[in-house]
C-alpha cells in the first residue's frame, strides 16, 4: 500500500486553509524522519497567525515552532532546528499559489 499523507497549512480561522498531498516518496521520507525523535515538556505554540503545519497519515500530527505533536499519543516531540517542518514547507510550495508560497517560506526563517 502506498501512503501519502495530506499537509494543511494552519493558518486561517473561519476559512479553510491550504492543504495538498505529498507524495508517495516524501511520505516515506517523512514516517523515516519521525523514528526515534526526543520527546519534550514544551508546549506547542498555540497563538495567532502561523500555527505549523497539520500532516494526516492517517494518524495527525502538528508540526511547528520546533515542536511535533502525535494527537494520537498525547506525545510532544523536538524537530531540532525545525528540520522536519522546514522539509515540509519547502514541498507543500508545489501546491500553493505564489504569493502564499514566498509567505510560508518566510515564516521558516522566523525564530
Amino acid at each position: 500500500m502506498s501512503l501519502r499523507a495530506t499537509v494543511e497549512i494552519d493558518i486561517f480561522s473561519g476559512r479553510p486553509n491550504p492543504s495538498g498531498l505529498l507524495t508517495v516518496e516524501q511520505t516515506d521520507w517523512l514516517l523515516e524522519a519521525l523514528n526515534n525523535l526526543p520527546t519534550t515538556d514544551k508546549s506547542p505554540f498555540d497563538g495567532l497567525g502561523y500555527r505549523g503545519l497539520v500532516v494526516r497519515l492517517p494518524r495527525q500530527l502538528r508540526i511547528g515552532h520546533g515542536t511535533i505533536t502525535d494527537e494520537a499519543f498525547d506525545s510532544v516531540f523536538i524537530d531540532t532546528n525545525r528540520y522536519i517542518e522546514h522539509q515540509l514547507a519547502e514541498w507543500v510550495t508545489a501546491f500553493l499559489e505564489p504569493a502564499m508560497a514566498a509567505w510560508l517560506m518566510t515564516q521558516q526563517e522566523k525564530e
